[in-house]
């Protein structure tokens, strides 16, 4: 996946997450045009959950593209950039985690088959 401007600003918000919060690592990440899938390990006790982890991540990617789009560096939006709220799966066990990883890497190579896709390429729905 060839990453744009704002794919690369999104990628450089997520690196930023272990730098604010230095008990999560990311074993996994894939951004998509339309969207993110990562694993988020967190590696100790953290005094902030998930939910302020997220929040942080979409409030900066959201301020910066607003930043962008005043400078014309990204497109205009339409009322929000992400969804209100995120998918979260617990991973309990090894076999669930390489399947997950699976899927994370292997979403780009499904791609051509996503709606936007079609939109954005104007084939055949």
């Amino acid at each position: 996946m060839v990453l744009n401007k704002a794919g690369e600003m999104i990628k450089k918000w997520h690196g930023e997450l272990t730098n604010k919060f230095l008990y999560i690592e990311f074993p996994n990440m894939v951004i998509m045009p339309n969207h993110i899938h990562f694993i988020l390990t967190i590696t100790d006790n953290p005094s902030v959950g998930i939910d302020k982890i997220i929040q942080w991540f979409k409030t900066m990617t959201t301020n910066e593209y607003i930043q962008g789009v005043k400078s014309k560096k990204f497109p205009p939006f339409d009322k929000r950039i992400w969804q209100r709220n995120y998918h979260e799966h617990i991973i309990r066990n090894e076999q669930s985690f390489l399947e997950i990883q699976e899927y994370i890497i292997n979403n780009p190579k499904k791609w051509k088959e996503d709606i936007l896709f079609k939109i954005l390429n104007k084939t055949n729905l």
